[in-house]
């Protein structure tokens, strides 16, 4: 999906550090000595994740940059297929925080949720995720929060 050593692939939605390679399953494998980009997405509660490298500058200064935010409320990790088993493709709940008008805080402007595939499909794109009620809905059994 980007590069291991960028610290965001140019083009995406939102800006990913190399802080989250673990969560898009992005490792180096010994035996080959390259990177490799697996399906095994664990975005956990508690991620933060912003539209600029500025989000990382004193926040001050960052709150001029920086348009959305997303946060991960709850979230269940990707697991691949193998061994006769199907993949997995896990679960994330997450708010959309925007810059208020005064441009002095993030307020939340809606919540989504989705597969680990649907989130990341996010953070490339800005599309992906549906409302929680929506989502549930759609698949009996999936409960929002």
């Amino acid at each position: 999906l980007r590069p291991a050593d960028a610290g965001s692939a140019h083009g995406w939605h939102m800006y990913v550090p190399p802080e989250f390679n673990r969560a898009l399953d992005i490792r180096f494998d010994r035996s080959s000595g390259s990177w490799k980009q697996g399906s095994r997405f664990s975005f956990h509660a508690g991620d933060r994740l912003f539209d600029t490298h500025r989000a990382y500058d004193r926040w001050s200064s960052a709150l001029r940059h920086l348009r959305i935010c997303v946060e991960v409320r709850s979230a269940s990790d990707a697991e691949p297929a193998g061994r006769g088993k199907a993949r997995k493709p896990g679960s994330v709940l997450w708010a959309v925080l925007e810059k208020t008008a005064e441009g002095t805080a993030l307020s939340e402007r809606r919540v989504l949720c989705g597969s680990q595939d649907d989130f990341v499909r996010f953070l490339i794109s800005g599309a992906g995720g549906e409302p929680p009620d929506r989502a549930s809905a759609a698949r009996p059994g999936v409960r929002s929060s």
